[in-house]
């Protein structure tokens, strides 16, 4: 679907990071790469989607492979990746949650009162596991 698989003596090394990439590996019988490459465009307008979605193969190498995902990328485009997984790990910061705007005014107050506490949820996830803490640079390295 667009990555390029290369193997090396180092172990495979992909070329983009296209929706689908764990599961097309998968499929072709090849070993699911823990260095990525992610070109100069991040996002292919042409087709509309992400030449670089690291977070399945970023799950992968670490619950599965128990190891990191490396990124060969620019710095500008490492910041903007970091960034990315980190939200995706955490959640938004509680300023961005907005959650109280999700309900109207007139809502039964017993609705109002079973909510979620998305704070806590998003605490939850974040408690060290296994004594692993999951967060971006645990995931994720960046060359």
């Amino acid at each position: 679907r667009g990555g390029v698989h290369v193997r090396t003596r180092h172990g495979p090394v992909q070329f983009g990071i296209p929706p689908e990439t764990i599961k097309d590996s998968l499929q072709l019988g090849l070993d699911v790469p823990k260095v990525y490459v992610v070109g100069k465009e991040r996002f292919n307008l042409k087709f509309g989607t992400n030449t670089a979605e690291f977070e399945f193969p970023a799950y992968w190498n670490f619950f599965i492979k128990g190891d990191k995902t490396t990124v060969v990328c620019a710095a500008a485009a490492a910041a903007v990746i970091r960034q990315v997984m980190e939200e995706v790990l955490e959640g938004p910061a509680e300023e961005h949650l907005h959650q109280d705007d999700e309900y109207s005014p007139f809502v039964d107050d017993s609705i109002y009162a079973a909510r979620p506490d998305l704070l806590r949820e998003i605490g939850y996830f974040k408690e060290p596991r296994n004594g692993r803490k999951i967060e971006a640079d645990t995931l994720l390295q960046f060359v």
